[in-house]
């Protein structure tokens, strides 16, 4: 097992990756997936770091609702291999599995800013980070999908309510 498959099952099984203010991520993870991720400990503090560096740099673009070029860490130089770190990538995908992850984790709670009503835009603005995430892993990218239409559907019923 992965360091980035055992994070997706600790987040699956109620584990959850806070933020403090300064931008440092901290997984809460149940008392059952301790075991899990003993073995992948190092590893999983590696994707934490790449999404908290991931993650300062969405905040520049996404609360301002402005267009999000390709996150990348700063040690990447460029060139092919994952968008992200530069390291191999299979072929098709854009991004290594611990910089998807990185990504997955660093946005998950991030939301573009946007109107239902008339005058703005109807729908969220396009990420092209969570295209990448799609590209890397569709399972876990349908399951997201879902959850931001639920996501989508209460905001407009809240909205609703809220104009009476």
């Amino acid at each position: 097992m992965t360091a980035v498959l055992a994070l997706r099952m600790v987040l699956a099984q109620g584990g959850k990756v806070e933020w403090d203010p300064s931008g440092k991520p901290h997984l809460r993870i149940p008392p059952s997936a301790h075991l899990l991720i003993r073995p992948h400990r190092d590893s999983i503090r590696e994707i934490l770091r790449r999404a908290a560096v991931l993650r300062e740099q969405a905040l520049r673009f996404i609360p301002k609702g402005l267009p999000m070029p390709p996150l990348a860490l700063p040690e990447h130089q460029g060139g092919d291999g994952c968008l992200s770190c530069g390291a191999g990538v299979s072929e098709g995908h854009s991004r290594c599995a611990v910089c998807a992850m990185a990504i997955t984790v660093a946005l998950q709670d991030l939301r573009y800013p946007w109107s239902w009503r008339g005058g703005g835009a109807e729908q969220p603005l396009e990420n092209p980070a969570h295209r990448s995430v799609r590209i890397q892993d569709t399972e876990w990218a349908e399951d997201g999908a879902q959850d931001g239409a639920q996501d989508r559907a209460q905001d407009r019923a809240q909205d609703r309510a809220e104009d009476g």
